[in-house]
């Protein structure tokens, strides 16, 4: 039986986890076969090896009779598969869903090139969204307006055809971690509050990590 861990223990295990995948990604790592080189991760390794850890030191459990399914199913206009999906033990209601890009995959990309707030501007960005904006016209450039659609579409089908009202949501491409206190409101009833949208960096996360 996995031991809990408490919220004492976390910041030192996380820290640990960090340090683990930096390593594993460094220049110097070990190859993964004789004379090929190490390179930026995919998608794929990054939740092997650093998502699937890190949600498993949060105290969820992945695999069979798991509270946390790997590319769970959800079906609206057409069957898509959303990353992980925690739920509650005991009803089986959706409580987490994180969204996970490749470790590359960059921060905000405002298409103006001003100063910003973060949540201020993905604020912004998914109010666009909700009113029937083009990505073209997005607040935010690359594939955020895609990144939006897709996340904010699980949480409007969860709510909508499955009558769950999701606590959280998540989109991280390990780098970077955005976190959405109350998904409901920001993608589906409004408006978009900024104090309910937490953002870390990798840089900051084993001085964030509580």
């Amino acid at each position: 039986m996995k031991r809990e861990v408490t919220a004492e223990e976390f910041p030192q295990l996380f820290a640990a986890l960090i340090d683990q995948f930096d390593q594993s990604i460094a220049p110097s790592a070990q190859p993964e076969f004789a004379g090929s080189e190490t390179g930026t991760p995919l998608e794929h390794t990054t939740r092997i090896h650093f998502l699937d850890e890190l949600v498993a030191l949060l105290g969820w459990s992945l695999g069979l009779g798991g509270d946390m399914a790997e590319e769970a199913r959800i079906k609206g206009n057409t069957t898509k598969f959303m990353d992980y999906l925690g739920v509650e033990a005991d009803t089986k209601t959706p409580a987490l869903l994180i969204e996970a890009k490749a470790w590359d995959k960059p921060f905000l990309e405002p298409r103006v090139k001003d100063a910003f707030e973060a949540p201020t501007l993905l604020g912004q960005a998914i109010n666009h969204w909700r009113n029937g904006g083009k990505a073209a016209q997005s607040p935010l450039a690359g594939q955020w307006h895609a990144h939006i659609e897709q996340v904010g579409g699980y949480v409007k089908t969860l709510k909508e055809q499955y009558g769950h009202t999701l606590p959280r949501a998540v989109i991280t491409s390990g780098q970077w971690i955005i976190v959405f206190l109350d998904p409901v409101q920001a993608f589906v009833e409004g408006p978009v509050e900024d104090i309910k949208i937490k953002i870390f960096h990798k840089q900051n996360f084993k001085a964030q990590a509580g």
